[in-house]
């Protein structure tokens, strides 16, 4: 099969990083949870706004787990059938299942990419003024900038690293199947050139030619006799000849 285990390197190393990816948008997740407690503890009737932040955490993960779910179908699929024949279908099927998993993928991490990096939580108080609440941030010293967040930027970068791996995977997914669509199979394609894998009628057309050279009449040898008179000697004719007078 071609590229059999570069496939399988790279579906073990999308499902670990979507894992990661997951893991740490899970970690981002909690720790919100944890900033808006904290922001309750400080001002009992604060509220610390981080809606978008959740947002496109819950977009990754969900992301994320297409992408794991569809590597893990694909190296299930090569160690289970690791010379399965491929048809023009199957072809397009694998490489569009694939296509979906890389454009949910960018198009939740193009936003979160964008939040991170500009937007921050937002936090309110009844009868407080946004000078005020800025004060009691920067004498506590939090910062509510997402760029700021460790677990929010983990997961963004560790995001497009998965989206990269993912990518590789198409291109490689893609490459294997139309060798296969084209060749065959890995034991019959051009990159196999012993003699034991010639192509069938190769051997047939070595093997009929070895048939008629054994199959060729040998050539009548004419021996010589000595009749033992007078010292003339006549030659003997093939067995099956004429004489004529």
């Amino acid at each position: 099969m071609y590229l059999r285990w570069s496939r399988t390197l790279f579906f073990l190393l999308t499902q670990a990083l979507c894992i990661v990816e997951i893991g740490l948008a899970s970690w981002a997740l909690k720790y919100g949870i944890d900033k808006q407690h904290f922001a309750k503890s400080i001002l009992p009737t604060a509220h610390l706004n981080l809606t978008d932040a959740f947002a496109v955490g819950g977009a990754v993960t969900a992301a994320a787990g297409v992408a794991s779910l569809l590597c893990l179908c694909m190296l299930t699929w090569t160690i289970i059938f690791p010379r399965k024949s491929e048809t023009l279908r199957s072809v397009r099927i694998k490489e569009a299942m694939f296509a979906f998993a890389i454009g949910f993928f960018i198009a939740t991490l193009i936003p979160a990419t964008y939040i991170c990096a500009r937007k921050s939580g937002q936090l309110s108080a009844p009868g407080l003024s946004p000078v005020v609440i800025q004060s009691l941030l920067k004498a506590t010293g939090q910062n509510l900038a997402y760029s700021a967040q460790t677990p929010i930027k983990a997961y963004v970068i560790v995001g497009w690293i998965a989206l990269l791996s993912l990518i590789i995977s198409l291109v490689l997914v893609s490459i294997a199947a139309r060798k296969t669509l084209k060749y065959g199979e890995d034991r019959t394609g051009p990159l196999q050139h012993s003699e034991h894998d010639l192509p069938t009628h190769h051997q047939h057309h070595t093997g009929s030619a070895r048939d008629v050279s054994m199959s060729e009449p040998r050539t009548s040898v004419t021996t010589e006799k000595y009749n033992g008179v007078n010292g003339v000697t006549h030659a003997e004719k093939p067995i099956g000849s004429t004489v004529h007078a």
